[in-house]
């Protein structure tokens, strides 16, 4: 039973790992992911409602990387079935000047 429950503290560990890498920042870029139409469709609306502004087109089709404050958006958008997790993309103008 021992090596059960060391495996299943290893799994938990690297489950919040990867949910802290994931994790958008308090404030700045992050990715908002929909997960079905019906959240792609709400996911302009809820940026302009919760202070967000798009940056670009994610790399996700009805993704978009935007900029904004995690307490704002994360909790609405996971309720509306958008998911945000953090991006290294910069935006239109750092992709093209490369």
């Amino acid at each position: 039973m021992k090596g059960g429950s060391i495996l299943a503290q290893l799994a938990a560990v690297g489950i919040a790992l990867a949910a802290v890498v994931a994790s958008p920042p308090a404030r700045g870029r992050m990715l908002l992911v929909p997960v079905t139409d019906a959240a792609a469709r709400r996911l302009v609306p809820l940026l302009v409602e919760h202070r967000g502004s798009i940056v670009a087109a994610g790399p996700i089709t009805g993704s978009l990387v935007v900029e904004g404050s995690r307490a704002d958006l994360a909790a609405p958008a996971l309720r509306a079935g958008i998911v945000a997790v953090a991006t290294t993309r910069r935006g239109c103008a750092a992709e093209t000047a490369r």
